[in-house]
């Protein structure tokens, strides 16, 4: 659901028809470590409680790797976490990767909830009937314009809605 959203996703397989495999992304070809650290530990977060925003997030993420694409990538996790109502957005569930530049790892750890649960992160002080104007607001504050994080909301939106038909 996460690659069709058009996230970037580790490589996956299944198994059996019943196991869920994830290739790590956090190693080379050779196996050779990748440097990785989560959100919380460059925040100091405390995962195990809600108090993080995604205007934090994304502005972390501008500030780490100096990279609008990366920023995207963040702005679209939190659209799609939003819209799958995947509650389970702590900041262990966010990571950057130093390979001589900062990136956002891709996506892992999507678990789309049901219920009434508020999202651990926060969108614009909300944890709850988040709504496209408050996903927007995060976006111009980090330098996504109007127009585009539109776009990026609308296509999540339309790409999800074609899985669930």
């Amino acid at each position: 659901m996460a690659q069709n959203a058009g996230l970037d996703v580790p490589a996956h397989k299944l198994f059996n028809d019943k196991y869920f495999g994830v290739k790590r992304f956090d190693r080379k070809a050779d196996g050779e470590k990748v440097f990785m650290i989560s959100a919380s530990g460059l925040l100091d977060a405390d995962y195990n409680q809600p108090g993080l925003d995604y205007s934090n997030l994304l502005a972390l993420t501008a500030k780490l790797t100096r990279n609008v694409t990366e920023v995207e990538k963040m702005f679209r996790l939190m659209v799609f976490n939003v819209l799958i109502n995947n509650t389970d957005d702590h900041a262990k569930n966010f990571a950057f990767l130093y390979d001589g530049d900062w990136h956002v790892t891709p996506a892992f750890d999507l678990t789309q909830a049901v219920g009434m649960w508020e999202h651990a992160t926060s969108v614009n002080g909300k944890g709850q009937n988040i709504t496209d104007d408050d996903m927007l607001a995060l976006a111009t504050k980090v330098g996504i314009s109007e127009r585009h994080a539109n776009e990026i909301i609308s296509e999540v939106r339309s790409r999800l809605d074609k899985i669930k038909s």
